[in-house]
């Protein structure tokens, strides 16, 4: 039995080169296993990010576009609104124009009617205050002839 002595911390020798081989097999089996499936998970996921980001952006355009366009319309609705709104009044007092001319006339053809029939009692009361009157004319007459006056 030999007994060496070493003083180095590490002394080459074939175990160095078979230790290299073992690391370097452990490192092509690592890729294969898990560096390799790592960087396509990561790649995937940063591809499936940018899609997204891509999806919100463009989502965000039509959101802004589709903003635009209701603004639009409801100016547009608010628009049509008013003119609808002004031709209802011009038709309001379109109407109530021909109301009030109705009722004006309604009330002209009462007041006439009116007139007519107090024209009418008039005469009436004239002619009944007429034969009253020339009655009592000739009984004022009649006693004056017959001296019953006193």
């Amino acid at each position: 039995m030999q007994i060496i002595s070493a003083t180095a911390l590490m002394s080459i020798n074939e175990t160095i080169i078979i230790q290299a081989i073992s690391f370097l097999v452990f490192m092509l089996i690592m890729n294969k296993i898990m560096f390799k499936p790592l960087r396509q998970s990561i790649a995937e996921r940063e591809a499936y990010i940018e899609k997204i980001k891509k999806e919100m952006t463009e989502s965000e355009k039509e959101i802004y576009n589709i903003t635009i366009s209701l603004k639009e319309k409801e100016q547009e609705m608010r628009r049509s609104a008013s003119r609808l709104n002004a031709k209802f009044m011009e038709n309001a007092y379109k109407e109530s124009d021909i109301i009030l001319k109705k009722a004006q006339q309604n009330i002209t053809a009462i007041k006439q009617e009116a007139y007519k029939e107090i024209y009418s009692k008039l005469d009436a009361c004239r002619k009944d205050i007429e034969t009253e009157s020339k009655k009592i004319a000739r009984l004022i007459i009649g006693n004056l002839l017959s001296g019953k006056l006193a």
